[in-house]
């Protein structure tokens, strides 16, 4: 398995505030020593959240085409303040979904799956507003900066 980066060297993208409610992914290393697209783009990442009286950590299988794609897709909501943007974990791990309103409202609605037995479901939401999505943007091109999507799918057109 490759090294892993330590807790303060490990990137994390921060949906919300820490001093109020939340949603941390913070990636700390490869899953696997493969050089393929569909092994070698799993990441270990650690989520953690605070809402509406809950607060949790549980660790996630992520994919990096999966955060690329939640980056690209929130450049254009950004600038345009409407459209979506969305993850969503091929295994189930963690699913997000932002929706601009063209009015500066950003909000989050997201379902964070533990896949420990028993399996057990978070479904929340989180009032952003166009001032998140920067630091967001950023913190994920921090993270694919890092842990680049590897290879092509072969499937793609």
């Amino acid at each position: 398995m490759p090294d892993r980066l330590t807790r303060e060297a490990a990137p994390t993208v921060l949906f919300g505030s820490l001093e109020s409610e939340y949603l941390a992914v913070r990636v700390f290393g490869r899953m696997h020593d493969a050089s393929d697209y569909w092994d070698g783009n799993w990441v270990d990442a650690e989520v953690s959240l605070q809402t509406h009286g809950f607060i949790g950590t549980y660790w996630a299988g992520l994919r990096t085409d999966e955060l690329e794609r939640l980056h690209n897709e929130l450049i254009p909501l950004h600038h345009s303040l409407r459209g979506r943007a969305s993850l969503h974990s091929s295994e189930e791990w963690l699913n997000i979904d932002i929706e601009g309103d063209g009015n500066g409202h950003c909000p989050m609605q997201y379902v964070a799956l533990s896949r420990h037995a028993p399996r057990t479901a978070l479904e929340s939401s989180l009032d952003l507003d166009q001032t998140y999505l920067p630091p967001v943007i950023e913190q994920l091109a921090r993270i694919l900066a890092i842990f680049p999507v590897i290879g092509l799918r072969p499937d793609a057109p």
